[in-house]
Formats: structure tokens, C-alpha cells, sequence
């Protein structure tokens, strides 16, 4: 099962929801997918951010949001 999180980039945090940020995976916020997650992070001018991807058959797949034009 392929889970979409959000991770601070500066302190490996990951996004929970609007009560804010945790260092444990486990409790973070799992988007519908990748668009969803980036669209999210520049709505909300979330800065300095990778979407992770992690499906439990390797290592995660990270993509670095850049920041808005």
C-alpha cells in the first residue's frame, strides 16, 4: 500500500495536520497522492518541503517540492 507524506526538509519532520508536525512517520498525514500533496504545500505556502513516497517494497521515493515562482 503506497502511502504520500509530507517531510520538512531542514528538520525530517513530517506534516500530521493542522495541529502540526512530527519526527514519527507513523502519525503523519497520508495524502491521496502526489499531486495532492504538492498542491497542498503550495496552498498553504508550506516552504521547504519533500514529498515522500513509501510502499514498504524498497527504500522511499523523495521529491523535492521548489519553491513557487
Amino acid at each position: 500500500m503506497m502511502k504520500v507524506f509530507l517531510r520538512n526538509r531542514e528538520t525530517g519532520q513530517f506534516y500530521t495536520g493542522p495541529n502540526g508536525w512530527s519526527g514519527n512517520s507513523s502519525v503523519a498525514h497520508d495524502f491521496d497522492a502526489v499531486k495532492i500533496a504538492a498542491t497542498f504545500a503550495r496552498t498553504e505556502r508550506l516552504a521547504g518541503l519533500d514529498v515522500v513516497v513509501r510502499d514498504n517494497s524498497g527504500p522511499d521515493f523523495i521529491l523535492p517540492l521548489r519553491p513557487p515562482a
